[in-house]
């Protein structure tokens, strides 16, 4: 029944952001207003394949992002379905593994928590130059300040917007120093974007704002509280330590030019 949930919850969070359009073996998401966004912009295998299958659309949709110059292309598997790295044929395709973690709703965080941290829900204009503010800090070298200042005005529409999807600022004080989003589809909660500036990492400023995510999540009336994270990233060990128990697996394949 939860995975179920996080499946249908995951595919509801997207679409706040992306347009889709049906095929027969898989569904494009795309967003025009942010098109070398790799999570806005990906194709989704509706059910599980074999691996002659998996391959013939890979090759496919390598063929196609090389035809019309895209640049990149992203490609999810059926939630659970793996598919080993050595069974890859095309040069330059790599595999995302990321893993669903859960926490137990039942439960009322007990983790030790600063109390100098503020909250506040994304609603205006100057928040989201804020939140653009964080986003740089984090990603300046890697995606470049144009792309960075792209992705958070395309994000701050959906949060200004009365969407699901809404973005909370951390602030020490008075200033911000972290951002998460949560999305509630009816019982579940995703919590996505999780992030605290390198200067204020390891002092308790995560563990706040998580436990922040949780309270609104219940507070909305989630009963299913969740959020995905990289198998190889390091924030996975802090979410098992805060009672966060792995449920799911996810896997996609990713090219960039």
């Amino acid at each position: 029944m939860e995975h179920n949930k996080i499946i249908e919850c995951e595919q509801e969070y997207i679409r706040c952001f992306s347009n889709t359009t049906e095929h027969e073996e898989f569904v494009q998401y795309s967003d025009a207003l942010l098109p070398d966004m790799y999570k806005h912009n990906f194709l989704a295998v509706r059910k599980t394949v074999g691996p002659d299958r998996i391959r013939y659309l890979l090759g496919s949709a390598l063929s196609e992002a090389k035809a019309q110059n895209k640049g990149f292309f992203r490609m999810e598997l059926p939630a659970g379905q793996d598919y080993p790295d050595a069974a890859i044929d095309h040069p330059g395709i790599v595999r995302e593994h990321l893993g669903a973690y859960l926490y137990p709703s039942d439960n009322e965080p007990d983790w030790k928590v600063r109390s100098d941290c503020t909250f506040r829900k994304i609603e205006t204009e100057e928040m989201v130059e804020q939140l653009a503010l964080l986003d740089l800090a984090h990603d300046r070298v890697t995606c470049g300040e144009d792309f960075c200042v792209r992705r958070t005005h395309r994000r701050g529409q959906v949060y200004l917007s009365g969407a699901a999807c809404n973005s909370y600022l951390c602030y020490l004080d008075g200033v911000p120093v972290g951002n998460c989003d949560l999305f509630v589809h009816g019982d579940t909660a995703k919590i996505e974007d999780f992030a605290v500036l390198p200067d204020f990492q390891h002092m308790g400023i995560g563990t706040a704002l998580l436990r922040e995510m949780v309270s609104a999540a219940k507070t909305a009336g989630a009963k299913v509280i969740y959020l995905c994270t990289g198998e190889d990233d390091t924030p996975r060990e802090m979410y098992r330590k805060l009672g966060f128990q792995k449920v799911m697996n996810f896997y996609a394949f990713f090219w960039k030019m």
